[in-house]
This record gives structure tokens, sequence and C-alpha cells, in this order.
């Protein structure tokens, strides 16, 4: 039984505003922050959301991962001195990074317009928002220190005061005339025309504040804590929270909806959550690490020592749910991954990339009552290397991979995590060999 899949063109997503949330689901990983820390995997540090609502840009502390209408448009491959410590969106599409030496990365249409990366600073940066016109963005710095581009305005900042507790963010005014910081104690501080609607900051909390969102009006902001607490000011509604449940990683960034009407909470794991009317469309959980030892070097994944060969080469091991992509018998990426279940196994052979879609939506072939029906689903990337059906794939709905996955697994085709396969799909041309063992 294979699956049967169609493409209905580009979904409507919007661009994202400025930290990463998602599916209350999705965000309770099996990875937890300091694991990812330790293996080598990704820290999220931030969202930037697109302006439709309908997607957005997850940044870690060195890359940056696309959801929904959210365009992947850089770095190809990442290095960066310092570590990445915030991403906002673009209003002409694209967005920005800025590294804690406030060096600013611009991707897409997002004019480069400045950045500290050559300046001596007194306290790294830990944030970055732009203005409505997108000639310009400030940075500020964990001192409450302000550097403004562009068209930004520069209406005053905290370095010369005495901080009970460090800045973690800064959000704009709607009007560009002005910016909130915020402390991590929840404590705000206001300039140019940002109005102070109230704060946290002499209030015991349980976890410490990581960023915070303002209302399209202006008129409120959403303050959030690492726990997923959500405290709201002014205008800002709440649309719930993730205060009173375990996570498995702390939350490290929130982003409204154009509207105001939901936002999003990412956690340093890449897991979302969503509120109100924040859509789901991906999380960032299961990325590959340099932990896992390339598939064709362990004996027990069952690769023939002839599967490497000289050019681009996929090898997918059945066995250990693992995936190792060689560019001239390198390692260029390597994943767990998750095949089809019993029922439904993912054939062994050797293949080639036969079409390359990217977005695409799955629709099963299979009827409404069937074990095997799944709703139409969207995902972003996808490697054919059968002609009936069977693709290599980000799987959104998952969010763990390896060995024993498969017991639950796919309908055939190869899901992999959204990190590795964004890397894997601009790797890989049509014709790349793809052999299943």
């Amino acid at each position: 039984m294979l699956t049967r899949l169609r493409s209905a063109g580009p979904r409507l997503l919007a661009p994202l505003v400025a930290v990463i949330l998602g599916s209350f689901t999705s965000a309770l990983t099996s990875q937890s922050a300091a694991a990812a820390t330790n293996s080598g995997l990704p820290v999220m540090v931030g969202i930037a959301a697109s302006h439709d609502g309908h997607g957005y840009w997850l940044a870690s502390n060195g890359n940056v991962y696309a959801f929904g209408t959210a365009a992947f448009a850089g770095p190809q491959s990442p290095r960066f001195a310092r570590p990445v410590s915030g991403v906002v969106a673009a209003p002409g599409g694209g967005y920005w990074l800025v590294a804690s030496d406030g060096g600013v990365f611009a991707y897409g249409g997002a004019p480069f317009l400045g950045s500290t990366g050559a300046m001596h600073l007194n306290a790294p940066v830990v944030g970055i928002t732009a203005t409505p016109s997108g000639q310009g963005y400030w940075l500020v710095a964990s001192d409450g220190g302000i550097f403004s581009f562009g068209d930004a305005q520069f209406a005053g900042s905290t370095g010369a005061m005495h901080l009970n507790s460090p800045v973690v963010g800064i959000a704009a005014t709607p009007s560009g005339r002005g910016y909130w910081l915020v402390a991590s104690d929840g404590g705000i501080f206001s300039f140019g025309d940002a109005r102070f609607l109230g704060s946290t900051g002499a209030m015991h909390l349980n976890s410490p504040v990581v960023g915070m969102a303002s209302t399209p009006s202006g008129s409120g902001y959403w303050l959030v804590a690492s726990d997923g607490g959500v405290f709201t000011f002014g205008d800002a509604p709440f649309h719930g929270s993730t205060g009173a449940v375990h996570l498995m990683a702390p939350i490290s960034g929130l982003a409204a909806t154009p509207d105001g009407g939901g936002y999003w909470m990412v956690a340093e794991d890449g897991g979302v959550f969503t509120f109100g009317d924040a859509p789901f469309a991906g999380a960032a959980t299961g990325f590959a690490s340099s932990a896992i030892a390339d598939v064709a070097a362990r004996p027990e994944c069952g690769i023939p020592a002839d599967a490497v060969t000289a050019g681009k080469v996929i090898v997918v091991s059945l066995v250990c749910q693992e995936l190792t992509a060689y560019e001239n018998r390198v390692p260029f990426v390597s994943t767990l991954i998750t095949t089809g279940r019993p029922a439904l196994p993912t054939p062994p052979g050797q293949y080639s990339v036969l079409s390359k879609i990217s977005p695409y939506q799955m629709v099963s072939p299979w009827p409404p009552g069937s074990p095997f029906w799944y709703p139409p689903s969207w995902v972003t990337y996808t490697l054919w290397f059968r002609s009936d059906g069977y693709a290599i794939h980000d799987a959104p709905w998952r969010s763990v991979y390896g060995p024993g996955t498969q017991l639950n697994g796919s309908h055939g085709c190869i899901n992999t995590p959204f990190a590795p396969m964004q890397k894997l799909y601009p790797w890989a041309p049509v014709g790349t060999a793809v052999r299943v063992y």
C-alpha cells in the first residue's frame, strides 16, 4: 500500500513577528534544552512571524528554520563568530539575525543597515526589532544599551542606569517612534511614544521573563516567562499559557499574531505552543546531532561497503532508523528518521531523487474509516525517490525519531526532522542516489 500525495501549491500562510511558538502537544518533546546543548543540538533563541500570521522563522544559536509561509533565505552554511541572540522579520520580506556581539546578518529582502560587530560593547546584545518601514532596526544589549540603524530613531536607553535585572528583550511601537525594553524580572522601560502599561517588576515570579510582544494597537503588551507563564497589560488579551505544565525545555520567546488574537511560544528544544488564533505550522524538535555517527560506519546498521560512492549519495538504514547524506564519501548531514510502519514498510532498494517539490500537501489514498487514513497534511520539503508515492520529507506532526518509532511509523515515506531536511533539500539535486537498506 503506497501513499498517494497531491500538490496544491503554496499555502496561504503568513510572515512571522518575533519569537517562535506552536502546538501544545508538539512542544512536549523528549529532548530537553540541556540535552540539546550537551549533544551539540541547536538551542532556540527566538522567532519571527510572517506578516500573514501563517508562518514563522525559528532562530537557534546558529541557524534559522522556516515553517509555513515563512521562506528560508539563509544562512546556507552558518558560521557565526558569536551565538545568534535574536531574529526579526523584515516588513518587505526576509529577516535579520543578530549575534551577541551585535553583528547583524540580513537575508531575503532585509537590507543590511549597520551593526556593532566591530565595536567593543559593555554588555552582549540580546535582541533586535525593526521599524515599520523595514528600513531600520534597533539592537538592545543586556544593560539596556540601544543601538539604532537606518531610520530607527534613538529614543533613550538604560545603558547608564543600574538595573535590578538584565534586559532580555525589546518591542517597537506600531508607529516606529518608540520602544519598550523588558528585564528578566518583568520590569518595563518605555521610550519615545511607547506607554508604560504595567510590569511584574515588583512581583515574585516563579521563573524569569524571557521575552515580550506588543499588540497591534501599541496599547498593550504580553510578557512571557521561561516556564511559559504569560502576563498581559493594556489591551493585550490573555489566550493561555503553559505556566501550569511541566515542560521538557524552557520557553525562550513569544510572538503575537498580526491581529493580536493569539500568540506563539517557542521552547529552547524547538517545541512550539499555540494560543488563540495562532496556527501551528511546525516545530524544530529532532535535530541532526554531531553525536550520531555516519550510518555506513556502523556495522549493526547493515550498510554494505560499496553503498557510499563518489558524488552525492543518501544512505538509509531501516534497522538503525538513520539517514546519512554523503558528498564524495564525506558525511554532509546525519539524522535519526522514522520509516514505514510494519503494515506499510519503506521498500529497500537502489533509487534516485526523481523530483523535488516544496511545499507539498499529502492526501490520503485511503478513505475515512480506514486504519491508514489521515487528513490532508502539509510538509515543507519533499524528495521523491519512487514514482509510486515514496519520498523523504519533513513531518511536522512528529517530534520523536529513531529506532522503534517505525512501529508507529509513516505510510512508507521516510520522515525526517525539519532541521536536517532543510539542509538536505537544497543540497540534493534530481538524480542524487538514494540507497535504502
